[in-house]
């Protein structure tokens, strides 16, 4: 299991941070803190593969295919997905800007 790591994370994100999770709902920063905060989600597994990277001048695309299990509160949830992470380079760290994951029907996962 992973631990919470709320003062990383918030450095992690971009204050201007949009994303969108597996059901499509959109994110910002606070509501991924929100949920990352101790006693929120707790991740199990973060398996990833096909992981590409690209860097262009100040902005990193990283796309990739993963399977994510956890739980959050009593709901266990186990999700396999494409995503694209983009990155900007900002007072000389990454920080996360945007963020895309497309659930996978179960069979294309493996």
């Amino acid at each position: 299991m992973f631990d919470c790591d709320s003062v990383t994370l918030e450095k992690l994100i971009a204050q201007d941070y949009r994303g969108f999770d597996p059901q499509g709902q959109a994110q910002d920063k606070h509501l991924i803190l929100q949920a990352y905060r101790p006693g929120g989600v707790k991740l199990h597994a973060y398996d990833v593969e096909e992981l590409e990277t690209r860097i262009i001048e100040s902005v990193g695309i990283i796309m990739g295919k993963g399977r994510i299990q956890g739980q959050y509160g009593e709901y266990r949830f186990e999700h396999f997905v494409r995503f694209v992470d983009v990155y900007v380079q900002r007072d000389g760290y990454w920080q996360l800007y945007y963020s895309q994951v497309t659930p996978l029907p179960d069979a294309e996962s493996k």
